[in-house]
């Protein structure tokens, strides 16, 4: 495989950590049950898509991403003390799921534009930015309970 696209594969690893990790979180800082579970699950679905990233890389002897960027946990922590000093609730959590999913969708829109290799691979990497944008629509047509 390509080495850019190599490249391109690793950091679309890295980026889905985050947003595995990201979906964790907000799972975490929840209050309704339903949304707690909705999190989780997006959560779990999203570190098995960078699995099966990271299941690329391996078959090319990259080395493999552990965890989340820099930038990315970054966010969480800011978004962690945000909430500690203005408390956030359930919308303004599912608000910042779908900044978080815009912007896997741009990730992907840029690593499909770039990537070189199998159609294979390609069909995959489509398939999980479908999940993505799925993922994205349902953010943004939840209603959650007022608290």
């Amino acid at each position: 495989m390509d080495q850019n696209d190599l490249k391109t594969i690793r950091e679309l690893t890295v980026t889905m950590h985050d947003s595995a990790l990201g979906y964790a979180a907000a799972s975490r800082r929840a209050m309704d049950p339903e949304l707690k579970e909705y999190l989780m699950e997006a959560s779990v679905a999203r570190a098995g898509e960078a699995l099966q990233l990271v299941g690329e890389l391996r078959r090319n002897a990259v080395p493999v991403p552990v965890g989340g960027t820099v930038l990315g946990a970054a966010h969480r922590t800011w978004m962690a003390f945000r909430d500690q000093l203005f408390g956030m609730d359930d919308a303004g959590m599912l608000a910042e799921c779908g900044r978080g999913d815009s912007h896997l969708i741009g990730r992907y829109d840029d690593a499909l534009g770039h990537l070189q290799s199998s159609v294979e691979l390609r069909e995959s990497l489509q398939q999980q930015r479908e999940a993505v944008m799925s993922s994205y629509h349902s953010i943004q047509s939840m209603e959650v309970p007022l608290a």
